[in-house]
């Protein structure tokens, strides 16, 4: 309820500044997928869950595909772009024993909230649509959970390990049309995300034995997103 009233908020105070100021004013609403590159410490910790297991009928997999919703307001002024934006990162990946019948699931969401800028490639200066590139300062939030359950019972809700918030970069490019806006980007840690609490928390009986900086590691990230545009964005003249 609270993001519906957030999100109902944005799109008043956005059509506010389209009626009141000279700049172009536009909020999307899509979704996005990609995969991380890296993500050392966590996958660290997933391959000890894997080794200390070796009856498990179903290993499991390292975190790299995410999808997630993606939320941005921007800001367009003659030839460069000014946007705020939330891109949801969220990976899913499990371990089965058919042997005990015991399964565990674990969550990894990394949630990014983008301040940034960008200047026009192609198109008129004196619209919106064309190519953009750009650069995003970006706090990530890194959210961890895990939940254990009989196979074929109700698994039960997630609980939450640990949080984080870690500072990066995303450069990127991103193509404004009319109805729709798509933006593909690469998104790099500057510092590292730590694992230690997932690691004691999926393995209780081994996690003292390992290094703590093997618990350490960046998730840098590629990845897109397709945004449907509240408000229809001005063509250039030669649409016409």
């Amino acid at each position: 309820m609270r993001t519906f009233i957030v999100f109902i908020l944005l799109v008043f105070v956005c059509n506010v500044l389209r009626a009141q100021s000279n700049a172009k004013f536009n909020m999307g609403v899509g979704y996005g997928l990609g995969t991380h590159i890296t993500n050392d410490g966590l996958n660290f910790v997933i391959g000890r869950y894997n080794d200390t297991r070796p009856y498990l009928s179903k290993p499991m997999d390292e975190v790299h595909f995410f999808r997630g919703w993606n939320v941005a307001v921007e800001t367009y002024f003659p030839k460069f772009l000014m946007e705020f934006e939330f891109i949801g990162h969220t990976s899913n990946v499990s371990a089965e024993s058919s042997s005990t019948s015991d399964a565990r699931d674990f969550k990894y969401r990394m949630n990014t909230f983008n301040m940034g800028y960008a200047y026009q490639l192609t198109g008129q200066k004196d619209k919106v649509q064309g190519l953009y590139g750009g650069f995003d300062i970006s706090t990530i939030s890194v959210k961890n959970f895990t939940r254990t359950y009989t196979i074929g019972n109700d698994p039960g809700d997630f609980y939450e390990i640990n949080w984080d918030l870690i500072i990066g970069v995303s450069p990127y490019l991103q193509y404004a049309g009319g109805r729709f806006t798509f933006k593909g980007y690469y998104q790099w840690m500057i510092f590292k995300q730590n694992f230690w609490d997932v690691n004691v928390a999926l393995n209780p009986a081994t996690w003292s034995g390992d290094a703590y900086e093997s618990n350490e590691g960046k998730a840098n990230t590629i990845g897109m997103v397709l945004r449907v545009n509240l408000w229809e964005n001005d063509r250039p003249k030669s649409y016409y």
